[in-house]
């Protein structure tokens, strides 16, 4: 698997410090999170600055296991940010589609399903994947053209 799209230089110098698998998720939760909210956020800087505790653990599995679970937290900040949005939006507009609202709110019921799964993979790629439909159908009803969501293996969902 190639981790072009995700090239994000400061982190690779952690590259056997951390899971190499763990960084490729973390870039790519970085690059998501970048990509759709047009910049980086308050939030995102403070979950990057989790990092510095990782420094300090000596643990490498539970390392590892924490740089995972840091890149499914920016994934579930940008799909709740993602659906407060569009229900915003839905509260504003009297013609708002609700069958838009319904996969919006799909965004919470799979964030909910999802927290509690030990693999912060699937569980990350899931989240998009919500978010993805969410902004499709915004994108039908709106006419704009929202930004691709792609998987964690590069797959535009």
């Amino acid at each position: 698997m190639s981790n072009a799209p995700f090239a994000f230089t400061p982190l690779d110098k952690f590259s056997g410090f951390i899971d190499q698998q763990a960084l490729i998720e973390l870039k790519h939760s970085i690059h998501m999170h970048l990509v759709v909210m047009a910049g980086p956020t308050q939030q995102l800087c403070a979950m990057l600055l989790k990092i510095i505790d990782f420094i300090e653990d000596s643990d490498g599995d539970r390392r590892n296991k924490e740089v995972l679970e840091l890149s499914y937290n920016i994934v579930e900040g940008l799909a709740l940010y993602v659906q407060r949005s569009i229900d915003e939006r839905a509260d504003k507009a009297k013609d708002f589609p609700a069958h838009v609202r319904l996969i919006s709110d799909n965004i919470l019921v799979t964030v909910g399903k999802t927290r509690g799964l030990d693999n912060h993979v699937v569980a990350k790629n899931a989240v998009l994947s919500a978010v993805a439909n969410a902004l499709r159908g915004l994108g039908t009803f709106t006419k704009a053209k929202y930004p691709d969501i792609i998987n964690s293996a590069g797959v535009v969902l």
